[in-house]
């Protein structure tokens, strides 16, 4: 007989014999009172095994008290429930299954069974367990990678700006010592040519003495050369030139400040020297020419102790942040009008103080250029970001800087700005320096 002359009871019969479906019969106790082939087939349980067996034979003993509320749910508030749980095999292993479970209660509300439905779904759960974990091991190589390409982004920016200070370190020095070397000689030979003219002015003032008519000639030479003149600027002439060789000193010794090398510990460095020093450097840069006048370079600097440090990074700072200034201010003179430059001068202002507690030093370096957006300052310290024109800044040197104050030496690097009113750019150093590998 053909499938589609069977009836009712016939049809779900065979359904129930045919589906790859696990269909499952509970008394109110959860024990199997019905299992078709495909329970006995997932489970491992022939029909005559399990039947009357209670739930927990197939229920792994690690979730029966998790599915206690769900057996309460169906008998008390006689609704499907729809779980997921691990399940138990006659063999002993463990497979993860499916589950819908409802309620079937008579016409006196009585309820006769349960009735349920399972499907083994261990292949596909495993499978999105192995996504899953795959992904969170992306997501951790992914985060990884990133953290490696900000390291690497670091460390170039930390060579190119080592490299370039390093470079100019050495031109610098080199330049102080070949200064140093003439000027030795001229220090030490002014004094001696001194003292040989006070003994040929000696000996001028005894020949006089005692020749007072000298030879006509000799007479007229005097007079030509004007030797009374002489006897008197030629001492100030020498005196001059031993000021201008105390001067070049000074030079050089600022020269060799700026450039001293770090060693592989930090020092005791004087800020406002380091300060002086890097100003020296850029002293051609705040000279006036066709579109601004001088900038004038304020010092306000206070009664500030010696700073354990890595001296050269630190001048390294300076040099940006006032090379910043520089560059601010000489856009911001382009756009002014010379009655307004008259008013109000380009300025830079470095302050120099002790923190009130004395374990710090606070240092400021203001202009009085255009000022910074507000919705840019979170932006300025950020790597590669620049607010100079195309081919004129590298977005490296406030990156370089602040790695520099607060991961080398535990300080802070920080702005305030207005537009309008200029920026200042604020550092707080300990005394003491925290990086000591």
């Amino acid at each position: 007989m053909s499938n589609q002359f069977l009836g009712i009871t016939e049809k779900l019969s065979f359904l129930i014999q045919q589906t790859p479906l696990a269909l499952i019969e509970w008394n109110q106790d959860f024990c199997v009172i019905s299992w078709n082939p495909a329970a006995e087939k997932i489970f491992g349980y022939s029909a005559e095994e399990i039947y009357l067996q209670p739930v927990s034979r197939i229920v792994s003993p690690t979730v029966q008290t998790e599915i206690k509320p769900l057996m309460v749910a169906l008998l008390q508030e006689r609704k499907t429930v729809v779980c997921q749980n691990e399940n138990i095999c006659k063999d002993g292993s463990v497979i993860i299954c499916e589950w819908i479970n409802t309620p079937v209660f008579d016409d006196q509300d009585q309820m006769l069974s349960i009735y349920s439905i399972a499907q083994n779904v261990t292949d596909r759960v495993m499978a999105e367990r192995r996504l899953q974990e795959s992904e969170a091991q992306l997501l951790e190589k992914s985060t990884t990678l990133e953290q490696v390409v900000e390291q690497l982004q670091q460390a170039q920016i930390q060579l190119v700006q080592s490299e370039k200070m390093s470079a100019l370190g050495n031109l610098v020095a080199g330049v102080a010592h070949e200064i140093n070397n003439p000027l030795g000689f001229l220090k030490g030979n002014i004094r001696p040519a001194l003292e040989h003219l006070e003994d040929l002015f000696a000996l001028l003032d005894a020949y006089a003495e005692h020749h007072p008519d000298p030879h006509q000639q000799v007479q007229q030479l005097i007079e030509e050369v004007d030797l009374e003149f002489i006897c008197q600027d030629l001492p100030k002439l020498l005196e001059s030139m031993n000021q201008g060789i105390d001067r070049i000193k000074t030079i050089s010794d600022s020269l060799r400040t700026f450039s001293r090398l770090d060693s592989e510990y930090p020092v005791s460095f004087d800020l406002q020297d380091g300060l002086d020093s890097t100003i020296l450097l850029l002293k051609h840069r705040l000279k006036s020419h066709d579109h601004r006048p001088a900038i004038q370079v304020i010092k306000n600097y206070g009664d500030v102790p010696e700073v354990e440090c890595f001296a050269g990074q630190l001048n390294q700072v300076f040099m940006n942040l006032l090379a910043n200034a520089i560059d601010e201010l000489d856009e911001a003179c382009r756009d002014r009008p010379v009655q307004a430059l008259s008013e109000n001068p380009p300025q830079i202002i470095i302050t120099t103080a002790l923190s009130a507690d004395q374990k710090s030093v606070h240092l400021s370096i203001q202009d009085n250029g255009r000022g910074i957006a507000e919705e840019l300052q979170s932006q300025i310290f950020e790597h590669l970001f620049t607010t100079k024109l195309v081919g004129k800044g590298t977005g490296l040197g406030l990156t370089l800087s602040r790695q520099v104050i607060e991961e080398k030496h535990g300080g802070r690097l920080w702005l305030e700005s207005q537009l309008g009113a200029g920026t200042t750019f604020m550092i707080e150093l300990p005394l003491v320096c925290v990086d000591r590998s």
